[in-house]
């Protein structure tokens, strides 16, 4: 990956109404990285492919909805739940000791692939 294009440090404002320090990590080599850290602990991590940023490009495949997670190494615990599917996005929490959600933005089903 490289080194970052753009570091931010902010204030996260979380649903408990608490706010925390954080720090963005940007990559940008046509698909879009991005890590949120707190507590020196990855708590985000955003994918955009180079579709979600010009729509002449390529949207990223897979082969089946499964195999989603298994793409960015992830393999889910039996805790893991659906929050949402609302046929063109997918919201997992409880993913992991390590990862609490992971969020699949514009997925095209018939065509096999997403954002």
């Amino acid at each position: 990956m490289g080194k970052p294009s753009n570091i931010e440090d902010w204030n996260f404002k979380s649903t408990n109404s608490k706010t925390y320090p954080a720090k963005t990590y940007s990559y940008d080599d046509g698909t879009h990285y991005e890590f949120m850290v707190i507590d020196n602990a990855v708590v985000q991590f955003t994918y955009n492919s180079e579709k979600y940023n010009n729509l002449h490009d390529e949207s990223t495949k897979f082969t089946n909805m499964e195999d989603i997670l298994s793409m960015f190494g992830i393999t889910p615990s039996k805790n893991m739940k659906i929050e949402a599917d609302t046929g063109v996005a997918l919201r997992y929490s409880l993913l992991s000791d390590t990862i609490a959600e992971f969020w699949v933005v514009g997925i095209n089903k018939t065509q096999k692939t997403f954002l």
